[in-house]
């Protein structure tokens, strides 16, 4: 059985559910035993830190299906514009994070907890993608340079939708979606063996990066706006996300889905909500499984191989 020692889970909004289906893989191989690095974008952190706070996969399932259930995560009030203007978006994604908050509650009896604690009480090591408003960058959330950072807070940062979601505010910093910068953070791990590395990419989606520079005590809905514009437009000429994919050795890329869009949005009612059910979530873990099961099976036929090779060079070595 091939074993990885680092993970890097790409976002691709709810198509991304597709990675509980390869962590279900890896629960069922004991492949986690090994896993002491895992990074993450958008969606991809949330299941990464999911991944580091050790959540039973079942426990994990019922926490998506319960969080499709809530309206205040899967619609929106498009009649409710003045929270743009205030919130700078109609949402909270830290909404997304709630159930893994509840857990941490109940099993370590904290309401919250930081990159340093993550690693001191699970022995694995977080690292979020997310982009900073306030300069256009990308920016790693992590146990050596944000110990004190709260992990729920960085994944919800990573999962904040531009103009759907209010930015998250650390360190009076602006940050949002982490897949407008960085949508697949290998390179965090670039002193490690590719070989190490499972590197999972969902969908293909072009990166993007800014160069305009903004203070927080400037951000108004007129600059916010502007400065997601330019991120977008910038990145789109700069950098794509399949020029990164190109870069990697050996990527497990999935690139099928029951779903046409990242969102899935429907609108009725002046509401936009995100379209996905039960089966939708079942159909997309069971993806994920599929793929990863016959992305890893090249490394079945690379043993066989090998043995057959070291037979044959057994027998030759025969008088």
């Amino acid at each position: 059985m091939k074993y990885f020692t680092h993970l890097v889970f790409s976002g691709s909004a709810i198509r991304s559910i597709c990675i509980l289906g390869i962590l279900r893989y890896i629960y069922f191989n004991k492949l986690e035993e090994h896993i002491k690095n895992v990074a993450g974008t958008s969606m991809g952190s949330f299941f990464g830190l999911a991944f580091a706070l050790k959540i039973p996969i079942d426990e994990l399932e019922d926490m998506i299906l319960k969080l499709i259930e809530k309206e205040e995560v899967v619609s929106i009030c498009t009649t409710k514009f003045l929270n743009l203007f205030s919130n700078l978006g109609f949402n909270d994604s830290k909404l997304y994070v709630e159930p893994m908050k509840e857990y941490v509650k109940k099993k370590y009896n904290q309401d919250d907890m930081t990159f340093i604690e993550l690693s001191k009480f699970t022995g694995v090591n977080l690292f979020v993608s997310s982009t900073k408003i306030n300069d256009g960058t990308n920016f790693i959330f992590n146990v050596n340079d944000t110990p004190n950072v709260s992990v729920f807070d960085a994944v919800a940062s990573s999962m904040s939708i531009p103009v759907i979601s209010k930015p998250v505010i650390i360190d009076n910093n602006y940050y949002v979606d982490g897949c407008i910068t960085n949508n697949l953070p290998y390179e965090i791990f670039s002193n490690i063996n590719q070989e190490d590395i499972l590197n999972v990419v969902v969908y293909i989606k072009n990166d993007y990066d800014v160069v305009d520079k903004i203070n927080s005590d400037d951000i108004n809905f007129i600059e916010y706006y502007k400065q997601i514009i330019g991120i977008i437009y910038a990145s789109s000429l700069n950098h794509s996300y399949i020029s990164k994919i190109n870069k990697f050795k050996n990527p497990l890329i999935i690139n099928n889905s029951p779903f046409k869009s990242f969102y899935n949005f429907e609108f009725s009612n002046n509401n936009l909500f995100f379209s996905i059910h039960k089966n939708d979530i079942e159909n997309l873990i069971l993806q994920g499984f599929k793929d990863i099961t016959i992305y890893m099976k090249q490394f079945e036929d690379d043993e066989e191989t090998g043995r057959e090779l070291t037979v044959i060079e057994d027998i030759s070595k025969v008088p």
